[in-house]
């Protein structure tokens, strides 16, 4: 008699995992350091706010096509919102405008979701054992 496994995402690769929770961190380092910067008036601080969502988003590309469909929609809007923030602004150098940020902070919350929706598939997949309810 097979096993039945619960549908989901299944194991996601080592890879896929450490480049959503790069990508995340990033993108969250890159509104924090936009808001610090543009709040203080420090133009180092929104440069590297600049440089970080570039990071993130090439650190995005490895992990979007791993998570439920839903999850995936929101990785692709992610990355949109935060392209379109980082193209929009133009160089590293201009200070973020008020609807830039706004697009960061809908990229973030999207992120967030994403990551806690695909560990949380994980850890439900993982832990099945087949035999009622799941193991802890």
């Amino acid at each position: 008699m097979q096993e039945k496994k619960p549908k989901g995402l299944g194991r996601a690769p080592v890879l896929a995992r450490v480049a959503r929770t790069l990508a995340l961190g990033l993108f969250v380092a890159a509104l924090t350091l936009d808001l610090t910067g543009r709040a203080a008036g420090i133009p180092p601080l929104w440069i590297v706010g600049a440089h970080a969502a570039e990071l993130g988003i090439l650190a995005w590309l490895p992990g979007w096509w791993i998570g439920p469909r839903v999850a995936r929609l929101a990785w692709y809007v992610t990355l949109v919102a935060f392209f379109l923030a980082r193209f929009l602004r133009g160089t590293a150098g201009v200070p973020p405008d008020p609807p830039l940020i706004m697009l960061e902070v809908l990229g973030v919350g999207l992120a967030l979701r994403c990551w806690f929706k695909a560990r949380s598939a994980e850890r439900r997949a993982t832990s099945y054992s087949g035999n009622g309810p799941a193991s802890v």
